[in-house]
């Protein structure tokens, strides 16, 4: 009878006087650094907190809402449940819906506490949500370690720089560790999104899959997409593996990046594989590619030129940002697989009325100008070669320049018709032309 009698007064007492015990020890623990608000203890032991309120630095403008402490004990195990309806952090980072579990993990010693977590939503820097949120991971008391985490979630939505959505995403890593809140290391942590799309590019790809690893104010990326499309006409490709890395503090893609694309399609021009570096060191972004491209017609204001087969293609494309500007230099080397086999080679510079080359131009909101261009196709050592410049941004007779010269008229030309590529029409009047100019030995020289 004593024992109920005590264990009824202890109950009592809890519930009495738990609300200012929770508050005193808060006190304790962390001084005037937090708040509790309306703390209230149930008949069951729970404790609810309408609000806890953060008063350091960086944390001043931070809360937590609708707090609800729950425990059981099962199997003789003790489990500790809380919910939060929501809390905000500096106004940069928002939850709700949350229920956390911890229990006892069975590596005592290194990691006592196993911790099961959801979300219904989390929200960064008003840019970034995701819908129902999960995690589980093992921890020491500190918290500044890790393991087995993984979580799932419904639809993510990021705005702003990426201007993502996806219907789901996944994430698994085997070891994060935290040092003061902050990541500082990890091993690879591994994504996967499903049904990507992103309005800003009118972009999509069925599958983003990958790995990201973390370091203090940057992350490194290896990431591979399927069934990948930008716009409609400009590029698609069905396998796309990247891998560079990415400053949190700038946030821009920093020194290197290397793509590798398969069947994919380029302004029309068909891709079977090639393997790309972008260099963007000193805001001079080069790009160099290699690779092997299928069957391509060539036409010209609606008038069939030709069909390119098979070809091994070397590329290399350096600009540079100017005021409103940039200036580029380009170069496109062509082994095309033909009998006999032909080497096509162009070089061009010009300037771009955008500081923003690749993406404003592929976009089509960008003008031409000062363009001059060098090219040269070549088989069994007999040469055509020319050369063109024009420096207004509409192009017409009277405001660009040809020159075009030949190493042996009639034998370039033999040549080129065993090889097929160019229409023989278009191939008959380019030699009568070349005809009319002036000799050069065995060659001719045209200018017009």
């Amino acid at each position: 009878m004593t024992i109920v009698i005590i264990a009824f007064g202890l109950w009592i007492s809890a519930i009495m006087f738990g609300p200012w015990a929770l508050v005193k020890y808060a006190e304790k623990q962390f001084g005037d650094l937090i708040t509790l608000h309306n703390v209230t203890v149930s008949s069951k032991l729970d404790a609810k907190i309408n609000r806890i309120d953060f008063n350091q630095d960086p944390f001043k403008s931070s809360s937590i809402r609708g707090i609800e402490v729950r425990w059981s004990i099962i199997s003789g195990k003790p489990k500790l449940m809380i919910d939060v309806s929501s809390a905000n952090f500096e106004d940069q980072y928002s939850i709700s819906g949350v229920h956390i579990e911890l229990n006892k993990s069975d590596n005592i010693s290194s990691y006592p506490i196993a911790i099961k977590a959801n979300a219904e939503r989390l929200e960064a820097l008003g840019a970034a949500n995701i819908s129902k949120f999960e995690a589980e991971f093992f921890s020491n008391l500190e918290f500044s370690e890790f393991r087995n985490f993984k979580s799932k979630s419904g639809n993510l939505e990021m705005t702003g720089l990426f201007d993502l959505q996806s219907d789901g995403l996944k994430a698994e890593a085997d070891v994060l560790r935290l040092n003061g809140g902050v990541l500082n290391m990890s091993d690879e942590i591994l994504i996967l999104l499903e049904k990507v799309t992103s309005v800003k590019f009118n972009s999509n790809a069925d599958r983003i899959i990958g790995k990201i690893i973390p370091h203090d104010l940057f992350f490194d990326f290896d990431v591979g997409v399927t069934n990948a499309q930008f716009d409609e006409d400009i590029f698609s490709s069905e396998k796309i593996s990247a891998l560079g890395k990415y400053d949190l503090t700038s946030h821009e893609i920093v020194e290197e990046i290397f793509i590798e694309l398969e069947q994919a399609e380029l302004l029309g021009r068909k891709i079977v594989k090639s393997t790309s570096k972008i260099d963007l060191n000193e805001g001079i972004p080069t790009i160099t590619s290699e690779g092997i491209s299928k069957d391509t017609e060539i036409n010209l204001g609606g008038k069939y030129i030709g069909s390119i087969p098979s070809a091994e293609f070397y590329f290399n494309l350096k600009s540079e940002a100017l005021d409103n500007s940039s200036e580029f230099d380009a170069t496109l080397d062509l082994v095309v697989q033909t009998d006999p086999e032909v080497d096509i080679s162009i070089k061009s510079s010009g300037l771009m009325s955008s500081s923003n080359l690749i993406d404003d131009c592929l976009m089509s909101q960008c003008d031409v100008k000062d363009i001059e261009i060098e090219y040269s196709i070549q088989s069994q050592g007999h040469q055509m070669s020319g050369k063109s410049e024009c420096y207004d941004i509409n192009c017409s007779s009277n405001s660009s320049r040809h020159e075009i010269s030949t190493s042996d008229t009639n034998q370039f030309f033999q040549q080129m018709q065993k090889t097929g590529i160019f229409n023989p029409l278009l191939l008959g009047l380019a030699y009568s032309q070349v005809l009319g100019g002036l000799p050069d030995g065995t060659g001719h020289k045209l200018s017009f």
